[in-house]
């Protein structure tokens, strides 16, 4: 018996230990001679084919999602966890268990969203506890230097709808969140940008669109323009990429995917798996000649219950066990919800004006994949996401089915 109070007195001590050793360090402090750049996209995208496949069909297949979002979160939740649950986060996230690597893997996170005239991409991270709730100062402190996650005191218990009013964190509502307990964690995500090169205002028309067994299901504003573009095909999932800058200097990225014609979308995102970016960069080339791109005109709106995604993953200690959380405030923080609601827009609006004229099609060197051809219609369901173009780390990932007129 004396052996195994021991024992856990040293398993308690080791993870206060470990918490205040990442605590008391700053990336500046640490001696890191070592690029982990590549590790930390593995990571993200580890996570999002996982939360891909979930969401998928629960929406329809019709969804956006802030996959990096979600991972900062966690991360700022097992930096302030038990030993077991920590572990257990780390092994989730990917997250290595040097605490100078892990800095610079959330350094990285943190600075994907860059605000600039041309491009709106927002993150709003919140915990909310109510007010009986003290946080554990170092743990505040970190998360807070860090950017990870902004924590905020509310009446949860003693005045719910004034709590409710608090968490409206923007224009559009949350709906469906449960405040009986001592803290909820909402998170937002916005986009709406600019092309570094337009779509033709001439050239928006109301076109149909058809589901994949080739079959109209309704009408899209379909955006249309004639240029030279990054194309390529990944095999893992038959399907051809289209990637198109936005912003100034390209400083963001959307991918488009568009699936053979009577492909199965559940299937297909059965085999999503954390290397897909980077099979799409292995096979990605700048066009020589122009390619005939049409992408529907839409703006999408989702919310997701993220706590339903984690317990279905297996993360369920931090909605019921206090040991989960003792390390993040007095009482330990047991959140109630755990919600994203994500909204991303496409317009024609560009930062220069669309191609007035295009080149010959006809008897030259392309350098496109023949299995990708010289257009790209998207209109049919496809998978698209917004990618900063430094590290080509995930912001958004979406998949679009549901036409605009029906």
């Amino acid at each position: 018996m004396k052996a195994i109070i021991w024992l856990l007195q040293v398993i308690l001590v080791s993870t206060v230990a470990g918490n205040q050793d990442i605590f008391s360090r700053s990336v500046d402090s640490c001696n890191l001679f070592r690029d982990v750049t590549q590790e930390y996209r593995i990571s993200v995208y580890e996570f999002t084919a996982q939360a891909y496949k979930d969401i998928g069909p629960r929406s329809s297949y019709h969804f956006t999602f802030s996959p990096l979002s979600v991972w900062i979160i966690l991360a700022a939740l097992a930096e302030g966890a038990d030993s077991y649950t920590q572990q257990q986060l780390f092994w989730f996230l990917r997250l290595p268990n040097d605490p100078c690597e892990r800095l610079n893997y959330y350094q990285l996170a943190t600075s994907r969203y860059l605000a600039s005239s041309y491009v709106n991409v927002v993150s709003t991270r919140s915990m909310l506890f109510d007010s009986n709730v003290a946080l554990n100062p170092d743990w505040y402190n970190f998360v807070a230097n860090n950017r990870l996650i902004d924590l905020s005191s509310v009446p949860l218990r003693d005045d719910p709808q004034g709590a409710l009013n608090a968490i409206s964190l923007s224009s559009v509502s949350l709906t469906g969140l449960d405040l009986s307990g001592n803290s909820v964690i909402v998170d937002t995500m916005d986009y709406d940008g600019l092309w570094s090169t337009a779509f033709s205002d001439a050239t928006v028309q109301r076109s149909p669109f058809y589901n994949m067994a080739g079959k109209q299901i309704g009408e899209v504003d379909l955006m249309r323009v004639t240029k030279r573009a990054k194309t390529g095909f990944v095999e893992s999932i038959n399907a051809k990429f289209l990637d198109l800058p936005i912003g100034l200097n390209g400083r963001y990225r959307m991918l488009f995917a568009l699936l053979k014609e009577n492909s199965d979308v559940e299937a297909i995102l059965k085999k999503v798996k954390n290397t897909l970016i980077i099979e799409y960069l292995a096979s990605a080339r700048e066009s020589f000649v122009p390619v005939e791109i049409a992408i529907p005109r839409f703006s999408m709106t989702t919310q997701v219950n993220v706590r339903v995604i984690l317990e279905k993953l297996g993360i369920s200690g931090f909605w019921t066990n206090p040991n989960s959380t003792r390390h993040i405030s007095t009482p330990p923080a047991l959140p109630t919800s755990f919600v994203q609601r994500s909204t991303i827009t496409l317009d024609n609006q560009g930062i220069r004006p669309a191609p007035a004229t295009t080149d010959s099609l006809v008897n030259v060197t392309t350098n496109i994949d023949p299995v990708v051809g010289r257009e790209f219609v998207a209109n049919r369901p496809f998978l698209f996401g917004l990618f900063d173009a430094e590290t080509y780390t995930c912001l958004m990932s979406s998949i679009y089915s549901q036409p605009t007129y029906t």
